[in-house]
């Protein structure tokens, strides 16, 4: 959170460059608009996570079951061991979570599209629409 606030913090003030950077910080009207940005940015609609963070997901808490004492860092190597060699044998966990990434980037690519077409649709009428539509997207992928 501190990192995006920086990032423009900084792109604020090179557009300013003229004056003097501790003036334009303290002037009341620019941090309003930093909190503006900030805001808009934290708020923005989020890619959808990939296969492999898919399989993070699922797999670091078993592991961590498994192997309770080691680091972070070493849990985060065992994983990506593991994934490289399902990906290698293009086995059934791989293509289950490479078909769910795929999935959810359908619904996250569609959803805003089907919305602002629909507006009176709720949700769950979304969601049945976007199942409709990737079922037939799959189909037609398989043919």
């Amino acid at each position: 959170m501190l990192k995006k606030h920086n990032n423009h913090v900084i792109q604020f003030l090179k557009k300013h460059t003229n004056q003097d950077v501790v003036d334009l910080w303290c002037e009341k009207e620019n941090q309003e608009q930093f909190r503006k940005i900030r805001f808009i940015h934290e708020n923005e609609k989020k890619r959808p996570m990939s296969s492999f963070f898919l399989y993070c997901k699922e797999r670091r808490p078993l592991l961590l079951e498994e192997k309770p004492y080691y680091p972070a860092t070493r849990i985060i190597s065992l994983l990506a061991k593991e994934w490289q060699d399902h990906k290698a044998q293009n086995d059934d966990i791989y293509k289950k979570f490479k078909d769910l990434a795929q999935e959810n980037f359908f619904y996250y690519i569609h959803y805003d599209d089907i919305t602002n077409k629909y507006p009176h649709f709720t949700p769950d009428d979304v969601k049945k629409l976007l199942d409709l539509m990737y079922e037939k997207y799959k189909n037609s992928e398989q043919d």
